[in-house]
C-alpha cells in the first residue's frame, strides 16, 4: 500500500504560528504534527508516502528528515485541494487501496481495522469518524444503519439522528476513486463524496472510539497539548524540566528556564530564550525568540519581530512581540 499526507493548507487559523510554519511543521509535545501522521501510516507499514507543500514547504520536509518510509514530495505552485492533491500523483498509485490523511491531526486509531472494513464493503471510499459532541465546532457527518455515509451537513433542529460523527481527515480510497477526480483544484468531501452520497454510492464511515483531536487555532493548540501532556502522565516535557517553579510546561530543544522564572501551561518552541524572574502563564513562545529578564505575559502567543502581513495587537518590543492567544485580531482569518 501507498499513502499521501496533505501539508499544503495555508493554516490560517492558526496565526501567527503558521507564518513562522507551515501547520503541519508545528510541534505538538515536540514532535511536528505531521509526524503523528506517519505513525498512523505505520500501522499498515506504508513505505512509499507522498506529502503536498504549498505554504512554507521547507519547514514540512525539514520536520521530515531522517523518517523510515519513503517520501515523495509534490509541490503545489497553487494550492489543489484534497482531491486535486490526489489526483495530480495519480501516477503515483497503482491498483491497490491507499490512505490519504491530513497532517495536522493528533490521532491514535490503528488503521489495520479500517482497511479490513474496507476491503469488505467494497467500497470506492472510507472515512474514519469519532463520535461528535454537540459542542463541537465540526460539519458533522451522518451514517445509516448499515454504516454507509448518509449525509454532510450542519446540526438541523429536531434531528433524530443526534450530533453525528466528525470526520477525521483519514480515508482509505480504491483506486477507481482516480477516474472520479478532475484536473485542476478539488476537494474530496465537496466534489467527490457529496455527489457520490447523494446517488446513494459506496461511501462508508467506519466509527472509531481512538483518541483523536486538531489544532486549528492558538488557544486549541495550546489546550490540546496541555491534555496530551497530562494524558502522557508528565507535569513538563523534557520530564522533571525547568524546575519547582515549572507546572504543565512543555520546553524545547535548548530552552533553559533560568533561577527565579516562572512557567505554568506554556508551550516553549525550540531555540526560546528566557530572562530571569519571568512569569509566564497560559502562553506559547514560538520561534527563537528572547524574553527579556522580569517579563510578566499571560494568554499570548510571543514570537520574533519577523515581516509579517499584519502587525501585533499586543505588546511589541525590540525582542519579541505578543498577539492574543484567543483573538480575535484582524487578519486571523484572513489570506494576506
Amino acid at each position: 500500500m501507498k499513502g499521501m499526507i496533505l501539508a499544503a493548507g495555508l493554516g490560517s487559523r492558526l496565526r501567527p504560528l503558521t507564518w513562522l510554519r507551515a501547520k503541519p511543521a508545528v510541534p505538538l509535545l515536540n514532535r511536528p504534527l505531521i509526524r503523528y501522521a506517519f505513525d498512523l501510516l505505520d500501522s499498515l507499514r506504508i513505505r512509499e508516502v507522498v506529502v503536498n507543500l504549498h505554504h512554507l514547504g521547507r519547514s514540512v520536509t525539514g520536520a521530515l528528515e531522517g523518517v523510515t518510509p519513503k517520501v515523495r514530495y509534490s509541490p503545489e505552485p497553487e494550492i489543489l485541494g484534497t482531491a486535486g492533491a490526489v489526483g495530480r500523483v495519480r501516477n503515483f498509485w497503482g491498483a491497490e487501496p491507499f490512505v490519504v490523511c491530513n497532517g495536522k491531526i493528533y490521532f491514535e486509531q490503528d488503521l489495520g481495522p479500517v482497511l479490513a472494513a474496507h476491503r469488505r464493503s467494497g467500497a470506492l471510499a472510507t472515512l474514519v469518524l469519532v463520535p461528535r459532541k454537540p459542542e463541537d465546532p465540526f460539519r458533522p457527518v451522518f451514517l445509516a444503519e448499515d454504516g454507509r455515509i448518509r449525509a454532510f451537513g450542519q446540526d438541523l433542529p429536531g434531528r433524530a439522528d443526534g450530533p453525528g460523527y466528525v470526520f477525521t481527515g483519514v480515508q482509505i480510497l480504491s483506486a477507481a476513486v482516480l477516474d472520479l477526480i478532475p484536473e485542476g483544484p478539488s476537494d474530496l468531501v465537496k466534489h467527490i463524496y457529496e455527489p457520490l452520497v447523494a446517488r446513494r454510492g459506496p461511501v462508508m464511515g467506519f466509527v472509531s472510539r481512538a483518541h483523536w483531536f486538531e489544532c486549528s487555532t492558538p488557544e486549541r493548540y495550546l489546550e490540546k497539548s496541555m491534555g496530551l501532556l497530562a494524558r502522557s502522565g508528565l507535569n513538563g516535557l523534557p520530564e522533571h524540566s525547568g524546575g519547582k517553579n515549572c507546572r504543565s510546561v512543555v520546553l524545547g530543544s535548548g530552552v533553559r528556564v533560568p533561577e527565579g522564572t516562572s512557567l505554568e501551561r506554556c508551550v516553549i518552541w525550540d531555540g526560546a530564550r528566557l530572562g530571569s524572574r519571568c512569569r509566564l502563564r497560559d502562553s506559547i513562545v514560538a520561534g527563537e525568540v528572547g524574553i527579556p529578564a522580569g517579563t510578566r505575559l499571560s494568554n499570548v502567543v510571543v514570537t520574533p519581530p519577523f515581516p509579517a502581513p499584519l502587525r501585533p495587537t499586543g505588546e511589541t518590543d525590540p525582542d519579541y512581540w505578543t498577539w492574543p492567544l484567543e483573538g480575535p485580531w484582524p487578519g486571523k482569518e484572513t489570506v494576506p
